[in-house]
């Protein structure tokens, strides 16, 4: 499916005023379907495509709304390279401007069975765990959630409010959270690997691990992942 959306609302995360990632809510049609963990193609007509001038610059993007929600979609984006499609959406789009969109794609996607689900992201890589997070919910899953999330400062804690009320809300999901730039609000500097090292998983269960996140820490994560004694018919990735 391939549509014109129109940008409804936008929440940016900024470091020292220059844009680092970049929330925007758009909408689209209402028979749109996706299952979580999906993404989404995007272009402007200002972006082209720097072989073939002629053509859009597509660029992917993780859907991180709920598969419940009609009518609009939720996208998390990174500001990338200056020449890129992610760049210029989060630095030179603004609300009601226009996109075009294409999708839904990915086979990233929660199968049964599983006894408790583990989601793990770093940075923008939350956003395809957050449409999990959130579908789930909404459908009533009473099996055990939790996130684990790392980010490099605490001004970049993307859903940090909603988290929270998920938390408060829902008894089976839970999340962790560490910055790497400097001490989280509770006392923790590192990588997400460590939160996982330090937590206690029950192994009798069937755990299934989502991960998510740039190129060099996905590996990294999942090499954890297995040193702790989990199979790789257990550990589920995207990586960019």
């Amino acid at each position: 499916m391939e549509w014109k959306a129109k940008i409804l609302s936008i929440k940016d995360f900024e470091d020292e005023g220059k844009i680092i990632d970049r929330v925007i809510e758009l909408e689209c049609p209402n028979d749109f379907s996706f299952k979580p963990g999906q993404y989404v193609m995007i272009a402007h007509n200002k972006v082209k495509n720097k072989h073939d001038p002629k053509q859009l610059r597509w660029g992917s993007m993780s859907i991180a709304s709920s598969n419940h929600q009609k009518g609009k979609i939720e996208l998390v984006i990174a500001a990338g390279e200056p020449t890129g499609i992610t760049y210029f959406v989060a630095n030179k789009c603004k609300k009601n401007d226009y996109l075009l969109l294409r999708g839904a794609f990915g086979v990233f996607e929660i199968k049964e069975p599983y006894d408790e689900l583990v989601l793990v992201g770093s940075g923008t890589g939350l956003a395809p765990l957050m449409a999990m997070i959130r579908s789930k919910l909404d459908s009533g899953e009473k099996k055990p959630m939790t996130l684990f999330f790392g980010f490099k400062e605490k001004n970049l804690f993307l859903f940090q409010e909603e988290l929270e009320q998920l938390k408060q809300k829902h008894p089976n999901f839970q999340f962790f959270y560490i910055t790497s730039r400097e001490l989280s609000l509770e006392g923790k500097q590192g990588h997400v690997q460590e939160l996982l090292k330090d937590h206690s998983f029950n192994k009798k269960k069937n755990i299934q691990f989502f991960l998510c996140g740039p190129p060099k820490a996905v590996p990294d994560i999942s090499k954890t992942l297995q040193g702790m004694g989990f199979s790789e018919k257990q550990i589920h990735f995207e990586q960019w």
